[in-house]
């Protein structure tokens, strides 16, 4: 079970992310806070493993109560303002959420928090707070949970969890997300050396697709595959790296 403790300022929207978490399978919701003071106290007294907390709020900010609040607890910050993402990783939280919150964008965090509380079951490690678990993954080869993308006269941070695929398409390389298409100019090699190998594929030689947002999986023709995603493009599956995406995906 993942106990959780949300926190915002505005009942409505503390409501609606209540409203996703009661329709999902072993996710409970341990207490609600307004506040960042309100947060720190609750996260105490009821040790929540995952806190879903925003930014702007009265008085203290979910900013300065994420860099407070206790070490076993897990933050995913859901706000409506992306210009804290990079002080939000700085400070290890798991998500970055944009508001209007959708529940397949809640439910791919709630699944990558549960990849670390439940790592002990599947990897023999001795049973463990999430805190250990954070420490133990941070242990190892760290991959990036963002994309720092220059937009004119500005840097977008886009969280790797929104990204659906990243492209060459003549020459150039683009990323998918939220339904944009942005152009980067980090080599793709250099991206899937610096991405989870465990969550973006290599499917085409121009082509790596996040698994988590593959829709359906289609065959246009014996031997050959292709992957719709969730913002709904059509990605070929090369003969190259066939067998080891069916092995992936198990197929």
């Amino acid at each position: 079970m993942l106990s959780v403790l949300i926190v915002d300022d505005e009942k409505p929207a503390r409501n609606v992310l209540a409203s996703y978490l009661q329709e999902m399978a072993d996710v409970l919701v341990i207490g609600e806070a307004d506040s960042g003071l309100a947060a720190i106290e609750c996260a105490k007294r009821l040790k929540p493993d995952l806190v879903l907390l925003d930014v702007e709020m009265p008085g203290m900010n979910g900013i300065e109560a994420a860099a407070r609040l206790p070490s076993s607890c897990a933050v995913v910050f859901v706000t409506a303002y992306d210009r804290y993402a990079i002080k939000a990783f700085e400070l290890h939280a798991f998500d970055y959420i944009l508001k209007p919150v959708m529940k397949e964008r809640l439910e791919a965090a709630i699944a990558r928090i549960r990849k670390f509380k439940n790592v002990s079951e599947s990897s023999g490690l001795p049973e463990r707070d999430l805190a250990e678990l954070v420490e133990y993954f941070r242990s190892r080869k760290s991959y990036s949970t963002r994309l720092t993308i220059k937009n004119q006269f500005e840097y977008l941070v886009v969280s790797t969890f929104d990204v659906s695929c990243i492209r060459v398409e003549n020459g150039l390389v683009f990323v998918y997300a939220r339904g944009m298409k942005y152009l980067i100019e980090t080599p793709l090699k250099k991206l899937e050396e610096r991405l989870d190998p465990d969550v973006f594929l290599r499917i085409h030689r121009a082509i790596l697709v996040n698994k988590n947002h593959i829709k359906r999986i289609i065959s246009p023709e014996r031997g050959r595959l292709a992957v719709e995603t969730s913002d709904h493009l059509m990605l070929p599956v090369s003969r190259d790296y066939l067998h080891s995406f069916k092995a992936v995906m198990g197929l």
